[in-house]
């Protein structure tokens, strides 16, 4: 998948764990968080959106750990988030509010490379990859992943404004 489907499903899916009576600053702090954790992944790929933000990053991290393997598993995830909760507990505990969306945009990612192609989620135990394959860029991207992602995001940030009262009255 491209990012401009990742960052859209990263934000949906982080609005969607938001909490019920969230203000609209905690939604645009989830928003961001899932948008960022939706390219992390791809720090392992020169070519990325991110890859090319943090060029010298990326050529170092795709040169030892390649391409959509150790950044594209459970034990990755699981890796960058510990370390993440280490540092932001040590030097900005309020911060911490950013992990659950960077994680589940993060893990968002891994589902949609599923679809596209495959994810090692089990990398390095098991190499293989598991999951089906559209054609990255293709039909089902660009016309049921992206729309459906501006779907959710929108029904979130309208019942989030309704619970608080300022939308549908």
């Amino acid at each position: 998948m491209m990012s401009r489907t990742h960052i859209p499903v990263g934000i949906a899916s982080a609005l969607a764990v938001a909490p019920p009576h969230a203000q609209l600053t905690q939604l645009a702090i989830y928003a961001v968080a899932g948008g960022l954790g939706a390219v992390l992944p791809d720090i392992d790929s020169h070519r990325s959106l991110i890859g090319r933000k943090l060029k010298i990053i990326s050529d170092v991290i795709e040169h030892i750990a390649g391409h959509r393997k150790l950044f594209h598993s459970l034990i990755g995830a699981a890796g960058l988030f510990g370390l993440a909760y280490i540092l932001l507990r040590l030097s900005y505990p309020l911060y911490l509010i950013l992990l659950l969306p960077l994680l589940v945009g993060y893990l968002s990612h891994l589902v949609l490379d599923t679809v596209a192609g495959g994810t090692p989620w089990l990398y390095p135990f098991v190499k293989d990859r598991f999951g089906l394959h559209f054609e990255t860029n293709g039909i089902m991207e660009k016309w049921f992943f992206r729309p459906a992602a501006v779907i959710i995001m929108l029904f979130v940030v309208y019942h989030s404004l309704s619970l608080m009262g300022g939308a549908g009255r």
